[in-house]
Parts: C-alpha cells; sequence; structure tokens
C-alpha cells in the first residue's frame, strides 16, 4: 500500500493532501511528531525507517500519531 509521511508541522496544506490521498486512495499515513516540512532533515533516522519500509521492508510502519 502506498503511504505517505507528513511533518507534524508542515503547512496545513500538506496536511490537507495527505488526508486526501488517504480518504481518495487509501494512502497510508504517517505523521512525524516535531517535524516540519523538511521532515527528512528533521528527523533523518525516522524518516529513514518510513522510507525502507515503504521500499518493501514493512510499510506501513508502526504509526507515530494518530491521522
Amino acid at each position: 500500500m502506498p503511504g505517505r509521511a507528513v511533518g507534524e508541522q508542515s503547512p496545513p496544506v500538506r496536511h490537507r493532501a495527505a488526508a486526501v490521498l488517504r480518504a481518495r486512495f487509501g494512502f497510508a499515513l504517517r505523521v512525524l511528531p516535531g517535524c516540519g516540512h523538511a521532515a527528512h532533515l528533521d528527523a533523518p533516522a525516522r524518516f529513514a525507517e518510513l522510507l525502507a519500509a515503504a521500499a518493501g521492508l514493512g510499510w506501513p510502519a508502526a504509526p507515530t500519531a494518530a491521522g
């Protein structure tokens, strides 16, 4: 299943876009706590875990926030 990660502090439009992808296409959604738009820079280890999981090693990973 495709997934989408968004930083908790990302602009509202990013959260709305991720919610639409989840509602319309069933994408998994992960919110990375304490991160902004550049989650890959704010939490590189967590982002790498999600990327590895999305590449076929178990996506979706354990949820980081309700969403």
